[in-house]
């Protein structure tokens, strides 16, 4: 875990892809895109089953970490057609029904086309959302304040003897705070930071400032 202000906000960023407000104690997630392996499977292509509820679990254990009273999700909380008998549905809402006290709130995103799938479980969906005295969007650079998003996957590639590695990275911009995606099977797109750009790599056990 790393602390930092910015914007006049506390946050802690956490390994696992995911971030703290703890004046508000709520979890901050992007683009988990929900049923991906379902879609995939159905479309020929091999992905390991399980994913759905590996990720609940991962939000369960970082809920535990820090308390949160809220989880907050910068978009992408879906990815695709959302079909009634889908396992990953089920697991969903079995899930949320064990934990009514949780407010979940969503940023909707580019792939969340069919929310209104999921609706009955969300306590607020819109374009954007506040998050203390910062913006919650999906889409970096759509709104008028500084803003915590998503929808990029930023990556950064480590270099060192033996060693080339693609890691997911938080990306503290001037006005926008770019999450990695917490959903496992999202690729990514590779940044160059600019001058006076920050990046803090999100490994599953630590955050490294790079």
């Amino acid at each position: 875990m790393i602390e930092i202000e910015w914007q006049g906000q506390a946050m802690r960023l956490l390994p696992d892809r995911a971030l703290l407000l703890p004046e508000t104690a709520t979890l901050v997630i992007a683009d988990w895109h929900l049923g991906k392996s379902h879609i995939f499977r159905q479309h020929g292509i091999s992905i390991p089953r399980g994913s759905t509820a590996g990720d609940l679990v991962r939000i369960d254990r970082l809920l535990a970490l820090t308390h949160a009273r809220e989880l907050a999700v910068l978009g992408d909380l879906l990815h695709g057609p959302v079909a009634d008998d889908a396992p990953w549905l089920a697991r969903w809402r079995d899930w949320r029904r064990a934990r009514g006290a949780l407010r979940i709130r969503v940023a909707a995103g580019n792939h969340d086309r069919q929310v209104d799938s999921v609706s009955a479980d969300l306590d607020e969906c819109a374009a954007t959302i506040a998050l203390g005295r910062l913006i919650g969007v999906h889409q970096p650079g759509t709104s008028s304040g500084p803003e915590i998003a998503g929808h990029v996957h930023p990556y950064r590639k480590l270099r060192a003897p033996g060693i080339s590695e693609r890691v997911p990275v938080f990306y503290l911009r001037e006005r926008t705070l770019v999450l990695p995606a917490f959903g496992r099977f999202t690729g990514g797109e590779t940044i160059r930071p600019a001058p006076g750009e920050r990046t803090f790599a999100a490994l599953p056990d630590a955050v490294v400032a790079l």
